[in-house]
């Protein structure tokens, strides 16, 4: 059986068909500290000279990110505030690809029309979940079959337990910091270290790899309340059309970086997407792209918004 992320996309709908009956499978925050603790075990792992070279070729996307996000701020706001008659407010905090726990926090303070903007990302993050692999997957290499996909090692188990304990340890420190996803961050550096320093290779079972992209699944559509979901269907086709024409714009944008880069086609839509950083590094290691060009993408992506946001106090509450 060969399904491209079956249990990433199984996590998303699963999760979003409870909603609607009023069912919010929820797991506890220390779980999404693991979850990207062993995404970044795996990422730290793949961290070799010849990744680290591929980095600095494609330094032009690095570049291009400044510049991105602001264009694709402005573009979306834009057709938010045009197309759906939304207050430039609230079509700012639509638009903001990524940081959804702050930006809900701007939203209460703003008092702007809170249930959209969650519903408008929730549908964001469920695009960019199921559509872009599946358009994706149709030129790429499919999944291990099943039953080696779900396989594991016992002994490798224990280490990696003891791996990720020290890691929260050490991550309830560096997150008072405010470093943006600390455990992912402190675990691609141990990864690495182990790797570069003592030439020995963490691996994470394939079996907890599956569990990571449920859980993902279920963080981006978990919450989905089905009141916010009772609005027109002129509502929705306006949702999708701003969402086709967001994409041409990344389309766009990488054809504008195609001259500058050696980077291939999903790899830049992986790491330009707007928002998902755990989700498009899971993508990225099941398409066999470079998970580290894309996450080091998103988590500047992440920290740059911390700097674009405040900017809602420029910009008038209603029409």
């Amino acid at each position: 059986l060969h399904i491209p992320l079956p249990w990433l996309m199984g996590g998303v709908v699963g999760s979003f068909i409870l909603s609607l009956f009023n069912i919010q499978l929820t797991l506890p925050p220390s779980v999404r500290a693991i979850i990207l603790a062993l995404i970044g075990l795996s990422m730290g792992s793949l961290i070799t000279p010849q990744v680290i070279q591929e980095v600095a070729v494609n330094l032009s996307l690095f570049i291009g990110i400044f510049l991105f996000i602001p264009l694709y701020m402005a573009f979306s706001t834009y057709l938010y505030y045009k197309i759906m008659d939304i207050p430039l407010q609230d079509s700012f905090l639509c638009s903001a690809p990524g940081l959804l726990s702050y930006i809900v926090i701007i939203a209460e303070e703003k008092q702007c029309d809170f249930a959209l903007i969650i519903l408008v990302h929730t549908l964001r993050l469920i695009f960019l979940v199921i559509i872009l692999p599946l358009w994706l997957v149709g030129s790429l290499p499919q999944n291990l079959p099943i039953f080696h996909f779900l396989s594991f090692q016992p002994f490798n188990l224990i280490k990696l337990i003891l791996i990720i304990l020290f890691i929260l340890w050490v991550g309830r420190y560096a997150s008072r910091l405010k470093i943006t996803a600390p455990w992912l961050l402190i675990s691609i550096i141990l990864s690495a270290f182990l790797l570069f320093g003592f030439n020995y290779k963490l691996s994470v079972d394939p079996l907890l790899l599956t569990l990571s992209q449920i859980f993902i699944g279920n963080l981006v559509a978990g919450n989905t309340k089905k009141e916010s979901l009772k609005r027109p269907l002129i509502f929705y086709i306006k949702m999708l059309l701003i969402f086709a024409l967001c994409l041409l714009f990344v389309i766009f944008i990488y054809l504008l970086l195609f001259s500058l880069t050696n980077a291939s086609f999903p790899m830049i839509l992986l790491a330009y997407s707007p928002g998902g950083l755990e989700a498009m590094v899971l993508i990225a290691l099941a398409l066999n792209l470079n998970p580290l060009l894309v996450s080091a993408l998103h988590i500047i992506r992440m920290i740059y918004l911390g700097f674009l946001i405040p900017f809602i106090d420029r910009l008038p509450s209603d029409k």
